[in-house]
């Protein structure tokens, strides 16, 4: 059992790294979506006076709102997430710590793939 339980636990955390790299970037993809499908056609659709796609998206906008307000849920357990990781992060030093939660704090989404690719995926610190 020694070699495979080692085997599979480090097949475990490097799954986890990739789900949690997926799991940071969903907000980045919905924005992106969101701008494409539902801004741009929309802008469009109103400087063209032709309102056909503003309607077909404003008959939509129950889904919509539900979309965004998941969307904003989702960020916020992520940030939370990000912060309780960069605390518990034995591989930072405090200097480095309080720098990344600055970061955090002001950059938010922006400064959370960058956090997952240096410290995250590379060296768990758990």
């Amino acid at each position: 059992m020694g070699q495979s339980g080692k085997r599979r636990t480090k097949e475990w955390s490097e799954y986890t790294r990739l789900i949690v790299g997926i799991i940071t970037i969903i907000p980045f993809v919905y924005m992106i979506a969101f701008i494409i499908f539902i801004l741009i056609p929309y802008g469009v659709s109103v400087y063209t006076n032709s309102y056909v796609i503003a309607r077909r998206i404003d008959s939509k906008f129950l889904s919509l709102y539900v979309a965004h307000i998941s969307i904003i849920i989702y960020c916020f357990i992520l940030y939370f997430y990000y912060l309780h990781h960069v605390k518990r992060n034995n591989a930072l030093s405090d200097a480095e710590k309080k720098a990344w939660l600055a970061l955090l704090r002001h950059l938010g989404l922006f400064a959370m793939p960058i956090y997952w690719y240096r410290y995250y995926n590379n060296k768990c610190g758990r």
